[in-house]
This record gives C-alpha cells, sequence and structure tokens, in this order.
C-alpha cells in the first residue's frame, strides 16, 4: 500500500481549511474534565487548519436497570445532562468569539444510548474528517467514553480519531 503525502496549504483563519481531510472535526463532550480538555484541543486544531468545529453533547447512562432507575429519579441524570450541555456551550461561544466556524449537533442523552455508535454515526452524517473526545481510562458516572467505548468508537466511525 502505497502512502501518499497530504500537504498543509497557506491559508488565513475563517477563509476554509487549511488542511481539507479536517474539514470538519466533530467534538463529542461529556461534561467530564477530561471531555473540556479534548474541547481546548479541538478548539485548536479547529482554529489552526481553519476547520469548522461541530460540537456534540453526549450522556451515557448505561448502567444495571435498576442503579439506571436510580439515577433518573434522584435527579443525578439531569445534573450529569446539564454539565454537558454546559461544557458544549462554554466550547461553541470560545469558538465563536476566536472566529471559528462552528455549530452544535443534537445531544445525545438517554439511558439506553451508545455513545460511540450515536458519535460514529453524527460524523459520517456531516462528513467529519476528525473526531475528538475526552478518554477516561476508569470511566465515572458521566464520562461516555471508557477505553471499551472508544474502541467501538475506533471500529465505526471511519475518520482519525483523537482521544485526550
Amino acid at each position: 500500500m502505497a502512502l501518499r503525502a497530504v500537504e498543509k496549504t497557506e491559508k488565513k483563519m475563517g477563509s476554509g481549511p487549511a488542511w481539507p481531510l479536517y474539514e470538519r472535526i466533530l467534538l463529542a463532550v461529556d461534561g467530564s474534565e477530561r471531555s473540556v480538555r479534548a474541547g481546548e484541543h479541538a478548539l485548536y486544531l479547529a482554529g489552526s487548519l481553519g476547520s469548522e468545529l461541530i460540537v456534540m453533547s453526549v450522556v451515557s447512562l448505561q448502567a444495571r436497570k435498576a442503579l439506571r432507575a436510580i439515577i433518573y429519579f434522584t435527579g443525578v441524570a439531569a445534573e450529569i445532562k446539564q454539565e454537558s450541555r454546559d461544557v458544549a456551550q462554554s466550547i461553541l461561544e470560545s469558538a465563536s468569539q476566536s472566529g471559528i466556524r462552528c455549530r452544535e449537533w443534537p445531544a445525545l442523552d438517554g439511558p439506553d444510548n451508545s455513545p460511540s455508535q450515536a458519535v460514529a454515526a453524527a460524523a459520517r452524517e456531516v462528513g467529519a474528517g476528525c473526531v475528538v473526545v475526552g478518554l477516561s481510562r476508569v470511566p465515572r458516572s458521566n464520562e461516555a467514553f471508557s477505553k471499551e467505548s472508544y474502541e467501538d468508537l475506533v471500529e465505526h466511525v471511519g475518520c482519525t480519531v483523537l482521544s485526550v
């Protein structure tokens, strides 16, 4: 298999992507500290390359049925969803203030969602050249991307995945 060199073209910020492969970057955030750091990386990439940044709030509450019911009935689920949306809004505001083209993708939340499959589907739909996620080695209740879900994302997404 022959490798093809990809060259970056010199363009000014906001005039289109300097690296067409990354014309659109999809950032999946779950409200965790790792997703905040992933957002910083996605902002840097989008700003440096002139890419459009698409931000998707992802909440995964996959758990045993009994635990899932407790999460929903105690209001913890609402807090987790709000944290994710707050992080997404903060990143969108930073992008806009920096002159980075950006938009929000519909949030994914619910007890039975699969974050990796939903993000992969969104990436294909928007034509993302890169997906950025915050990867947690020891997932907490509000973190959508564990090692297993990350591996599933890489398998199904069909583009570059950057884990932070």
